[in-house]
């Protein structure tokens, strides 16, 4: 039951929010979404209520986690958040979650990315709050943003900002298995 669990993806259709203007999302390059390619720039706030960019953290490998707070395999995989870059500390792994609605399906705020960061122990793995504006779900649509078909969907990316794999949905051996190819390339 445990393994089915962990496979489990949330299908939720993805809306465009692009005229919401608590949403602070900036697309800055051309990018696209496939092995060895550099992903998109983009603004974005973080749990202190600070902008910030994706390349800001450019020289350190990092997963880049999109979830919803109210998808069950989005809260598992969160719950090992701080595990996992505690445990690849001596690579300088980052853990992002980007957290793109909250519980009612809106765009998140400060409060709301604070309150995933209690709820799930994460003290020093970066959250920061997304826009559905940042999803496609057309793989040749990869230049327009992040493409995703299930959640959560997690993106590989090493120090010299290289997408190295992705995956789509959740289960721990499989992270790990990612993070290992990433970190030995």
């Amino acid at each position: 039951m445990l393994f089915l669990l962990s496979l489990w993806a949330c299908d939720q259709p993805i809306v465009d929010d692009s005229n919401n203007p608590n949403v602070i999302v900036q697309e800055i390059e051309k990018c696209m979404h496939i092995k060895d390619h550099r992903p998109c720039d983009f603004e974005s706030f973080n749990s202190d209520g600070v902008n910030t960019n994706l390349y800001d953290l450019e020289g350190s490998p990092f997963i880049l986690d999109i979830s919803a707070a109210w998808c069950p395999p989005c809260r598992a995989a969160a719950q090992e958040v701080q595990e996992v870059q505690d445990y690849y500390s001596e690579y300088d792994l980052k853990y992002l979650t980007l957290l793109f609605e909250d519980t009612s399906g809106e765009p998140p705020d400060v409060q709301d990315l604070k309150n995933w960061k209690m709820q799930n122990e994460i003290t020093t793995a970066p959250v920061w709050g997304g826009s559905r504006e940042l999803l496609v779900h057309d793989v040749i649509d990869t230049e327009a943003g992040f493409y995703m078909t299930s959640l959560p969907t997690f993106y590989f990316i090493n120090e010299d900002m290289r997408i190295v794999s992705m995956q789509e949905g959740f289960s721990s051996e499989v992270i790990e298995q990612h993070i290992e190819e990433m970190l030995n390339e």
